[in-house]
């Protein structure tokens, strides 16, 4: 009867089936307590009540009156108390879940004696643990040899992990004591747990270093160790764990380098060392895995370029190495990765122009350039970013004219503050006017548009100048030179047929030579040769 959106509660007279073996109202709506009679039926093998708006206690002697029970489920509900001590007599219980509810008080420490207990799930409560008796309920479970699930994760459990945690079989895939108060260091003997597929100790007060031994546990797929107070360096041996898939070292004292041996985990999504001590150079052997999605180191000290094998992570959705010292160029790579949403570049000492590699970046959701030493104008490409809602590239030197359109038209969705070059915009920017810069309606610039006519109309008028010059000397006595400008003029002046005819015909060559267009212009060898015409016939020898 799960999953159907049954609502009101139980109804009693169920408990009279004293034959039933399966009771499965999971997923449903149903509120009230569950009636007593329902934990009655000795014969129940599999009680799930999980999912639903359930309230009240698990009765203590639970584990006598369904000393049967294989399956207990009473998860996401509303119960309250304590856990059942005897669950322990319900010595065929293999599966129990009691998480996401208000349990109170300690965990019962002769859960030992569940030699077939497969999983054990209690997250997100409110149980403890005691100050004589401590993690002494762990060191029980330790004889549940088929344990292969054991998550307390989000309760109140204090102190340190016992060493014997060491002891669980190997057939433990998953530990998750996250969000608790636990303290001291992660047990060395942690790395007999081969079988380990997920390991989460997140949000927890430990301290020391990431044990070397760790680099054992080449089955495991996630490590969770964020939100601690862990020192000292990434293990290098974590590059054996070749399943990795998730590696959560966030928000810690870790220092040193970043191993290049991570690069040898091929199957790596999600890599998060942000919030560290961490120096040195990225390694380019971590920035080449095509399978990441997420990769975040920002808030260490690491310094250098971003390695352009960033192109090779073509899956990429998230990345950000803000707050560092890395400094050269954004990558041209970066083109490739078309994937992204988030990228997050800023604090750091990146220089040069905003790369045209990121124009490809269609799905930008979130990029952040700024406190760099950017320069040159805003691309315009990003105004094109759709799906951009939050764009930071403020201060930096980058100048010219503010973009109006796409995520520039969103006051609250970009920033450009301290760019004490930049322009335009939208007005309540308040930013000076850009200067407007007149171009050419054609291809052909403004100088060679001045400098033909120039130029064209100077020979010619230096070719008419000779011509006249000459003929004055024939004209004149030996003693009258250089009266040229003179004689021009009253030659023009006197209305003199031949000269008129030559000024006509050399001043249309000036025309056509001044022509914006190619094909109107006339060509150079017929410019010569019309003005030899026109210097035999004006003054023939």
């Amino acid at each position: 009867m799960g999953r159907n959106n049954f609502q009101g509660t139980i109804p009693f007279e169920l408990g009279r089936l004293q034959n039933l073996r399966f009771f499965q109202i999971s997923g449903n709506n149903l509120s009230g307590e569950v009636p007593p009679s329902i934990y009655n039926i000795s014969s129940l093998l599999f009680l799930s009540l999980s999912a639903n708006r359930i309230y009240g206690k698990i009765p203590q002697d639970i584990g006598f009156t369904l000393p049967n029970l294989l399956y207990l489920h009473v998860g996401g509900n509303q119960f309250t108390g304590h856990l059942p001590v005897s669950l322990s007599n319900a010595s065929g219980l293999r599966d129990m879940f009691f998480g996401y509810c208000n349990f109170t008080g300690t965990m019962p420490t002769n859960l030992g004696s569940l030699k077939g207990l497969k999983l054990l799930t209690v997250p997100v409560n409110q149980l403890e643990t005691d100050e004589a008796e401590g993690f002494s309920f762990l060191t029980s479970l330790t004889n549940c040899s088929n344990l292969q699930i054991l998550e307390l994760g989000s309760n109140r459990f204090k102190g340190a992990l016992p060493a014997s945690l060491a002891n669980f079989s190997t057939s433990l895939q998953w530990l998750g004591v996250g969000a608790n108060q636990i303290s001291g260091s992660i047990p060395e003997g942690i790395k007999n747990l081969i079988g380990l597929t997920s390991l989460r100790i997140f949000m927890n007060s430990i301290t020391g270093e990431i044990p070397e031994g760790i680099g054992k546990l080449e089955r495991l797929e996630e490590i969770y160790l964020s939100d601690n107070r862990i020192s000292g360096a990434v293990p290098e041996t974590i590059g054996n764990i070749t399943k990795l898939r998730r590696l959560f070292l966030f928000a810690n004292n870790l220092s040193g380098n970043i191993p290049p041996s991570l690069g040898k985990c091929k199957k790596l999504e999600v890599l998060h060392l942000f919030g560290n001590n961490l120096t040195g150079f990225i390694p380019k052997e971590v920035v080449s895995l095509s399978t990441t999605l997420s990769f975040r180191l920002a808030q260490n000290s690491l310094i250098g370029s971003l390695p352009m094998e960033v192109g090779n992570m073509i899956n990429l959705v998230e990345l950000d190495v803000s707050n560092n010292r890395l400094s050269g160029e954004i990558p041209s790579t970066f083109s490739k990765c078309i994937m992204l949403v988030a990228l997050g570049l800023g604090d750091n000492l990146f220089g040069g122009r905003i790369s045209q590699s990121l124009s490809t970046l269609r799905s930008l959701n979130y990029l952040d350039l700024s406190r760099n030493k950017l320069s040159g104008q805003i691309p315009a490409y990003l105004q094109n970013f759709t799906l951009l809602q939050s764009l930071n590239l403020s201060y930096n030197d980058l100048e010219g004219e503010v973009p109006h359109e796409g995520v520039f038209k969103n006051v609250s969705a970009f920033s450009i503050v301290e760019n004490r070059k930049l322009c335009g915009g939208i007005v309540i920017l308040g930013l000076p006017t850009c200067e407007v810069q007149v171009k050419p309606k054609s291809g052909t610039p403004i100088a060679i548009k001045i400098a033909i006519p120039v130029i064209s109309c100077s020979v010619l008028l230096a070719f008419l100048l000779g011509c006249l010059c000459r003929k004055k000397r024939f004209e004149s006595s030996p003693s009258t030179m250089f009266p040229v400008d003179e004689s021009v003029a009253e030659s023009i002046t006197i209305g003199n047929g031949e000269i008129k005819e030559c000024l006509v015909a050399v001043l249309t060559i000036g025309v056509s030579c001044s022509m914006e267009s190619p094909v109107e212009r006339m060509d150079m060898r017929d410019v010569v040769a019309e003005l030899s015409r026109i210097r035999t016939k004006t003054f023939p020898r």
